[in-house]
């Protein structure tokens, strides 16, 4: 309704949630959007360098490692050892990212090369250090795809005025000219932004851990919205998306439901499809109704 198209970022519900509240008291509010992006924030950072040690290892060898992890099953940590294996068996650091950032198992898919675009790869290609690489990328992706379009349509769903000082794009520009040490040096993301703040804030605020916006969909799958998972994500539904190996996705569903693995950022993108497509049938019918 307030996105207009099928968007599958579980953080738009606290959003619109946090900008609904917001709006009872003002009616422009700052964001830190492109914090993160322009002065490496994100955690994910800090697991791409240590991804890099092993990645020295020639590819070969990766690929035999990860043959045998991804026989393992413990349970709980069965799906984070498929994803090692999956990265394992990536031949660069910067594909090993692109597929995280998009699907590390992309098996639930026919034909996994369907789902992926070429689309400002250059900037994982370049000659940068791993960090400046995938800053870069992010900033070009990430942040103008899903983080921005969250927060934008989230916020003027309530009429509520967002804006992002950090994203100006001179202090932009001035993030990819700085050395990575000074953003990142020894686990200590955003660096410079939090020297800066010190002048300002206690030391308690500035080095509180990162939250990002996540909501227990999961946790809701298994049991409030159960049923709408069931109804909704039929097998005769999911013949219908092309390119999606429907097996697989009922396989993971069902693995989902008894706490095998956390299949949820899949479901939540198929639920919203199929609540999208439900939804513009509906205009549709409504608009002819009206026309005749």
């Amino acid at each position: 309704q307030f996105y207009d198209e099928p968007f599958a970022d579980s953080s738009a519900i606290p959003s619109m949630l946090l900008a609904k509240h917001t709006k009872k008291y003002v009616t422009v509010a700052l964001s830190g959007d492109a914090g993160d992006e322009s002065f490496l924030g994100y955690d994910r950072y800090a697991w791409a360098l240590r991804a890099k040690q092993l990645f020295r290892l020639p590819f070969p060898v990766r690929k035999t490692i990860g043959i045998p992890i991804s026989m393992l099953n413990f349970g709980s940590k069965r799906q984070r050892l498929r994803a090692i294996a999956h990265g394992l068996n990536r031949r660069k650091l910067t594909d090993l990212y692109y597929a995280h950032m998009s699907a590390m198992d992309d098996s639930y898919l026919k034909n996994p090369q369907l789902g992926y675009s070429a689309e400002y790869r250059e900037f994982l290609e370049s000659d940068k250090p791993i960090l400046e690489k995938i800053s870069d990328f992010d900033i070009k992706t990430y942040l103008n795809n899903d983080i921005n379009t969250k927060v934008d349509r989230a916020t003027m769903a309530f009429s509520l005025e967002s804006r992002a000082p950090i994203m100006d794009y001179r202090i932009v520009e001035f993030g990819r000219t700085l050395p990575t040490n000074y953003k990142f040096l020894k686990g200590n993301k955003k660096r410079i932004l939090k020297d800066l703040l010190r002048q300002y804030l206690p030391n308690e605020l500035i080095e509180r851990p990162k939250k990002g916006f996540g909501v227990p969909v999961g946790m809701w799958f298994r049991n409030e919205l159960r049923e709408l998972v069931r109804d909704t994500l039929t097998e005769d539904y999911l013949e219908t998306i092309p390119n999606l190996n429907v097996p697989v996705v009922l396989k993971n569903i069902a693995e989902h439901d008894n706490g095998k693995q956390d299949f949820s950022r899949v479901m939540f993108t198929l639920l919203v499809l199929a609540q999208w497509q439900k939804q513009q049938k509906a205009l549709t019918v409504n608009s002819l109704q009206k026309i005749f």
